[in-house]
């Protein structure tokens, strides 16, 4: 359900988890922005509620707040997965992958550590080759997630990874198109029913 909260200005979003009424609520956000700025996370229940408006209830509301994202980013941060090796990608990719009767061609999303942002999207379902990828497509959600790398894998639903022409060709148009946007290729896995192949380690990158 969209509320309209991306819509909020900063001011309206702390009104929001502070409480307040009307213009008053936006100017004590307002002025607990201007004191503290990006210390505001930091900042005790105590010195916050000394703004006018605020209030220690107020206060408390916001510090349980920042604490509560914290805590949620702490979690997700020990369960994302940072890529060290081609053998990384494939133990994902095979579970997701095996015993798929048709090819399916995922992208992951990685930021500057290497550290796979959210889970492997599915892009394609059906033959892999050049004139049915849309190279757009395979970078549109990395520049809407602001990805520094992408890893692209899919599965030979006939069992044998050895890369073909087509996934030679697939492969070298998406890096040529990472270069121009900034996005870097890590590599193309091909997962079949007992192994991989890492085109990057066959030297097919381009």
């Amino acid at each position: 359900m969209n509320t309209g909260v991306d819509k909020m200005t900063r001011e309206e979003l702390l009104a929001c988890v502070v409480g307040g009424r009307g213009e008053q609520a936006i100017k004590s956000s307002r002025e607990l922005l201007e004191r503290f700025g990006h210390r505001l996370i930091n900042v005790g229940v105590a010195e916050m509620s000394e703004t006018y408006g605020v209030g220690e209830k107020g206060a408390m509301r916001l510090v349980a707040a920042v604490e509560l994202v914290r805590r949620i980013k702490e979690d997700v941060d020990k369960n994302r997965v940072r890529i060290t090796s081609p053998e990384t990608v494939a133990s994902i990719m095979m579970e997701i992958l095996f015993g798929k009767e048709q090819e399916h061609l995922y992208v992951l999303l990685l930021n500057t550590k290497n550290v796979i942002i959210g889970q492997p999207h599915m892009l394609y379902k059906g033959t892999i080759n050049s004139q049915n990828v849309r190279i757009a497509e395979v970078f549109k959600l990395a520049v809407r997630e602001n990805a520094a790398a992408i890893i692209v894998c899919h599965n030979h639903p006939s069992g044998d990874p050895a890369p073909s022409p087509e996934d030679v060709a697939v492969t070298r148009a998406i890096k040529d198109a990472g270069e121009l946007m900034d996005v870097e290729l890590l590599d193309h896995i091909i997962v079949g029913d007992f192994g991989w192949v890492s085109l990057k380690a066959k030297g097919l990158l381009g």
